[in-house]
């Protein structure tokens, strides 16, 4: 399992980046465009990779998401073992649960 350091350095330098440059590539295709006139998201991804604690967190905004966008269809990325968890507390269908095992993310540490 990746340690808490390493989840949060992949943050920093991967996630932090994905965001700068996927709101600059938003930006570049419709840089005159309000802010309330993009259109509402039909698929939504959820990345909890903390643990099975989170995920119980997480269900207040998920429901929020649920609420503000009716249409949505929601996706979750989880470890392997925190499926249990997510079935238990049907936050979205099965079939759009993506686990991943953690073992198989060590090359990121």
């Amino acid at each position: 399992m990746l340690s808490f350091k390493a989840l949060r350095q992949a943050d920093i330098y991967l996630g932090t980046p994905l965001c700068v440059f996927l709101t600059l590539l938003r930006w570049f295709r419709h840089p005159f465009r309000g802010k309330g006139s993009l259109p509402a998201p039909r698929r939504i991804l959820i990345i909890n990779f903390a643990g099975a604690s989170d995920i119980v967190m997480a269900c207040p905004g998920v429901e929020e998401i649920r609420a503000k966008v009716p249409g949505a269809e929601i996706f979750l990325l989880v470890f392997k073992n925190s499926t249990p968890i997510v079935d238990i507390l049907k936050l979205t269908k099965s079939s759009n649960v993506v686990a991943v095992d953690p073992s198989s993310l060590g090359t990121l540490a």
